[in-house]
């Protein structure tokens, strides 16, 4: 389970032939999150930046700088913040000159209610939840709706580029302007350089900037929050903590995704650690169940082995890979006749591959995959192609829950470079990887944290229909769920199943779950003869 990460391990190829593009900012509404922006595009392009007046423009009021100030205090945000006034003279580089601004530029990124007079070929808009200002993301958080952060684009009118971005915390304002802003980076990006734009869909209507609100509405809001918290608090000290599990069961031949309805054991633990992110492997005669130990002494994850007999019973779990630096998500695998792990270590910005040399308890590493790159949950499979790695990935104030990457290399050591249109997913539900990549009859099915509602609330089963060095595709065909918790992690194999539980699970002895298909899994039953991608196999 998983630092600003500007990179998100780019390749050669992500440097395309530049382009002029100019970026069309409304002068009185200078935000550090444009900042952000102009970095992340001038690190590709010719950027010429053109501040625009409009009287009528859609911008923060005062009552909402009031409530931010409220926020750092209460919450104690730090400096820095995507909605952090700047000055003119701050924005990186010098504006262009009249001159300049008249000339066609390739591409005008417009993040006003306006759009000034920058003449180009190609002009995008940028819509926080169908509004030309950050606006749209309040009035979003105040109506209890999901933010979509949007791309008109003036080439494609009826095809606009979409961001469902994961908010940490939708009760804190700041906090969720630092996430949606971040990933609006994201997708300002990635459409520029989309042909046709990367997760396409209808239009929506460019709606008028909602009223501003007033400071009283916007107060009550703060305080409502606050108590929320509150209430949340003491809620948890006098009931227990919540806290992550892991639940296991026996298949019997019959994956949860066929069957829709199991129930799980619950791990036991000693209340001085939580266990998290289960991955089941069996080699050699041997069955074991990896994990990530989180003791609450030192709070940095390390990875944990128990063995699991015939019967299905499972040992006390015992460390197997420690770290200076957190570890999680210890995604294992045999190939070529040795078995490889592959934790979560984006406290050390890296991706690391590491051999066992006694299995399942001693691990060395091998190889350096990705360096310089926070990447999360980072899961690997292999085809005729090569290697594939899928990982969750994160830019500025970003959550790293909606943001999926890809990477490919010939061999399991690399060299591994970046699909050229990473991230080729922003969606809080469609995102991060969540276990294995399972295989069965020539249908390879992703587990994918949901995080919509919030991190760890359910697990998505998603069929990859296309995968090269430019993208990738999928469909969602299920969505694995309890009633009782959440759920982040979903892993089958040696007839065993593992997902791990978040809630107030001390105490409980089993967790039953639900898989509830989305359209027809006629064609993605998964049964005994299911098996994680780890070894070759064939994408079409």
């Amino acid at each position: 389970m998983g630092g600003e990460d500007k990179s998100a391990g780019e390749s050669p190829e992500k440097k395309h032939a530049p382009q002029r593009v100019c970026l069309v900012l409304d002068k009185g509404n200078l935000l550090r999150w444009h900042m952000w922006l102009i970095d992340s595009l001038r690190s590709r392009y010719d950027v010429a930046v053109s501040l625009t007046t409009t009287e009528d423009a859609a911008r923060l009021p005062a009552a909402c700088r009031v409530a931010f100030d409220l926020e750092r205090l209460i919450y104690g945000i730090p400096p820095g913040a995507a909605v952090d006034r700047i000055r003119p003279e701050e924005i990186a580089g010098p504006a262009p000159p009249e001159s300049r601004v008249a000339l066609p530029f390739d591409v005008a990124v417009n993040c006003t209610s306006g759009g000034g007079h920058v003449k180009a070929e190609r002009t995008l808009t940028l819509l926080f939840d169908g509004v030309p200002s950050e606006l749209g993301v309040l009035a979003a958080l105040f109506d209890d709706r999901p933010v979509l952060v949007e791309i008109e684009d003036s080439q494609r009118p009826q095809q606009n580029s979409v961001a469902a971005p994961a908010l940490a915390d939708r009760k804190v304002l700041t906090r969720a302007l630092d996430n949606a802003c971040s990933v609006a980076i994201d997708l300002i990006v990635k459409t520029i350089e989309s042909d046709p734009p990367a997760g396409a869909r209808g239009s929506l209507k460019i709606r008028p900037a909602p009223r501003s609100p007033r400071l009283a509405s916007t107060l009550r809001y703060v305080a409502r929050s606050l108590t929320w918290k509150a209430n949340r608090f003491l809620s948890l000290q006098l009931s227990g903590r919540e806290q992550w599990s892991v639940a296991y069961r026996k298949s019997n031949g019959r994956s949860l995704i066929s069957e829709h309805m199991g129930e799980f054991t619950l791990l036991p633990d000693d209340g001085r650690r939580y266990f998290a992110d289960p991955f089941v492997l069996r080699w050699r005669n041997h069955t074991a169940l990896f994990m990530e130990e989180f003791p609450l002494e030192t709070m940095r994850g390390q990875i944990a082995v128990a063995t699991v007999d015939d019967n299905g019973v499972v040992s006390q779990p015992r460390p197997a890979l420690e770290e200076g630096y957190h570890l999680s998500y210890p995604n294992v695998f045999e190939s070529d006749g040795e078995v490889w792990m592959v934790p979560e270590s984006g406290a050390n910005a890296s991706v690391d591959l590491y051999r066992a040399i006694d299995f399942p308890f001693r691990w060395k590493r091998e190889a350096t995959l990705l360096d310089g790159v926070v990447a999360s949950d980072a899961t690997l499979m292999r085809d005729r192609a090569g290697w594939w790695m899928f990982a969750a990935t994160r830019l500025w104030r970003a959550t790293g829950w909606d943001s999926l990457s890809v990477f490919y290399a010939p061999s399991l050591l690399g060299p591994w470079r970046a699909c050229r249109h990473n991230p080729v997913v922003l969606d809080a539900t469609a995102a991060r990887p969540a276990g294995a990549i399972i295989s069965n009859a020539g249908v390879h099915l992703r587990p994918v944290q949901d995080c919509e509602a919030y991190y760890g609330a359910a697990v998505g089963i998603w069929r990859i229909d296309r995968i090269d060095n430019h993208g990738f595709e999928q469909t969602h065909i299920a969505r694995i769920e309890s009633k009782q918790f959440g759920v982040h992690t979903f892993n089958s194999a040696a007839g065993l199943e593992v997902v791990d539980a978040f809630g107030k699970t001390r105490g409980c002895r089993t967790v039953t779950l639900a898989c509830k298909p989305i359209g027809n899994l006629d064609d993605a039953r998964v049964d005994e003869g299911a098996r994680p991608l780890g070894v070759e196999t064939s994408l079409a």
